[in-house]
């Protein structure tokens, strides 16, 4: 009896570890994908167009099976109570383009313990437990269109005013940080005024008409927006002044307008936030998905448009409110992984 006993506990324990093994060696799943996007919000053109790259992208993947789009609409509280109704749906990964670089860190921890990949893009997030972050330089984005600035207006020094995007942003403080670095070795130039637009041309405009009733000498402008740019330039015709060097953004519209008034004289330097961050985002939450190693950092290359490309890039015929750098090939999105592992 003792050594039937014997025998049975052994057998119950090689049942139990080749249980253990089958369910160890278990194919990731590869297919049928239920992925989440987390959106920040669709106040302004550029975030718009982003709701429509991440959806694009889905559409394509004949691996992805369905895709949860929640739009945050600048709210923390309601994108946390999002990413957790993605993590009670069982999603197999999120993008998350964040509300806050801190405040949804437990919301991400929580989906990363339920084995929910997390990749966030075009606004930081300060969490070093996240699967992976797509990274455009935003303070390089600051640095160089401030020292274009400074450069255009020389070394006698000027006045110039300031159009912010959404106070609070990761993408907006880091690319005044970066232009704030140029400025501040630079006594020569006067900042007048500064205001947040959140890169909206409609909320930008009247900022814009108050400047130039309040100040007779604007000298150039820094924008972090190329709608707010634009909402510059349109104000400045209106007031019959003379168009100042101002910075940019690959918005169409602006792009359009620079375009026209290039025989003015007018000249502008712009970087670009593009929209297929997502596209690039998403591929990477598939592939951790899977059970593929990821890099945690994916570089986006920073490409800046200037007087001499700008007729390659916009797009006339389409509308202004367009955003003509959204998507990339796929050979494309895998190369810029691939060279961030």
């Amino acid at each position: 009896m003792k050594r039937a006993g014997i025998v049975a506990a052994v057998l119950v324990a090689m049942v139990a570890l080749a249980l253990a093994g089958a369910v160890q060696a278990a194919p990731k799943k590869t297919t049928g994908f239920q992925m989440g996007f987390a959106g920040f919000f669709t106040g302004n053109s550029w975030n718009v167009q982003t709701f429509t790259t991440v959806q694009r992208a889905a559409k394509a993947d004949k691996e992805i099976a369905n895709l949860i789009v929640a739009n945050a609409e600048t709210s923390v509280e309601k994108q946390i109570a999002q990413i957790n109704d993605m993590i009670d749906k069982r999603v197999d990964g999120i993008v998350v383009v964040a509300a806050s670089e801190t405040a949804i860190n437990p919301t991400i921890d929580a989906a990363m313990q339920e084995g929910i990949p997390v990749v966030a893009t075009d606004h930081n997030v300060n969490n070093d437990k996240i699967t992976s972050q797509i990274w455009v330089d935003q303070v390089k984005w600051g640095v160089v269109t401030a020292q274009w600035l400074v450069d255009k207006i020389g070394k006698k020094g000027g006045k110039i005013v300031v159009l912010n995007g959404a106070p609070g942003n990761s993408a907006n403080d880091d690319r005044w940080e970066g232009a704030k670095s140029v400025f501040d070795k630079h006594p020569e130039i006067e900042i007048l005024a500064s205001a947040n637009a959140d890169w909206d041309q409609a909320k930008a405009q009247p900022i814009v008409a108050t400047w130039l009733a309040a100040y007779s000498q604007i000298d150039g402008i820094w924008s972090q927006g190329g709608a707010m740019t634009a909402a510059a330039m349109i104000e400045f015709e209106r007031a019959g002044r003379k168009l100042v060097p101002m910075t940019g953004e690959a918005y169409n519209g602006f792009m359009k307008l620079w375009i026209k008034n290039m025989p003015k004289g007018f000249t502008s330097i712009a970087p670009v936030l593009p929209n297929f961050d997502v596209q690039i985002a998403l591929e990477v939450a598939k592939r951790a998905a899977k059970g593929e190693k990821v890099p945690k950092i994916v570089k986006v290359p920073l490409t800046i448009i200037r007087d001499d490309t700008v007729k390659q890039q916009v797009m006339m015929d389409q509308p202004d409110d367009y955003w003509p750098i959204n998507w990339l090939p796929q050979a494309k999105v895998d190369e810029i992984i691939k060279a961030s592992m």
